[in-house]
């Protein structure tokens, strides 16, 4: 083996009458796309499970290269649990802490597969707590992470088109019209327009209908918002 020293090698368990055998296919498809790139493929027929590799050495390489056109390595039939194991699904097992855990459940058992071993795991899991960390300060303002997001955006950038806020969160349309349909409905957008002082003559008097309008609690989510104003300067005309 030490001629794959340094290289990514996925070590699968293979079988020619399994209803995983089709994914010969997509091992090889990986290993001629990325082998110049240090990837390697190594495949070791196994005839433990139900005995679907019964076949010999001859027969089992012949059915590999004629129906999926396998180029990577195929070594001879083994064991891959129990006291005849071959060494190395001993030491994958056994000693390197491997996912493959303490016995290989089925053919075509490959460790890069496993969930703990997808890097986008850990950082969708992350980002899954940050959104619980701030969904019960947003709770009180009637916020989700997303509408708190697209909120952080206005504060910070006059005149933003659709297309601006999307990209800045690196969102698509079709996820930030929603969100802006609905603090607009919040009146959310409203808090924002007051308190940069970006409302006209015109729009300022169809605010003040619309405020009258509306509950008693948008009334006083409104009225707080225009307090924050007034710390930082007069909102004229209202």
């Amino acid at each position: 083996m030490s001629e794959f020293k340094g290289k990514t090698v996925i070590v699968v368990n293979a079988a020619s009458k399994c209803g995983l055998t089709p994914q010969y296919e997509g091992l090889e498809k990986h290993y001629r796309e990325y082998k110049d790139n240090g990837l390697v493929v190594l495949g070791f027929p196994c005839n433990q499970f139900a005995n679907q590799e019964s076949g010999s050495a001859g027969e089992i390489e012949e059915f590999c290269q004629v129906n999926y056109g396998v180029t990577f390595p195929m070594f001879a039939k083994v064991d891959v649990n129990g006291y005849g194991a071959h060494p190395l699904f001993k030491y994958l097992k056994n000693e390197s802490g491997s996912l493959f855990g303490s016995k290989v459940k089925w053919n075509f058992t490959k460790e890069v597969l496993y969930l703990e071993n997808q890097i986008c795991f850990p950082l969708y899991a992350a980002s899954r707590l940050t959104n619980q960390l701030y969904t019960p300060l947003l709770k009180e303002m009637g916020l989700t992470y997303p509408q708190y997001l697209v909120m952080l955006v206005l504060w910070q950038h006059k005149n933003l088109t659709v297309n601006e806020i999307c990209s800045k969160l690196i969102l698509e349309t079709n996820t930030v019209t929603p969100l802006l349909k609905r603090l607009e409905q919040k009146g959310s957008l409203l808090f924002h327009f007051l308190i940069r002082g970006q409302i006209s003559g015109s729009l300022l008097w169809l605010f003040r209908q619309k405020f009258w309008q509306t509950s008693m609690e948008r009334r006083f989510l409104w009225t707080r918002c225009l307090h924050l104003k007034r710390l930082f300067g007069s909102c004229s005309g209202f």
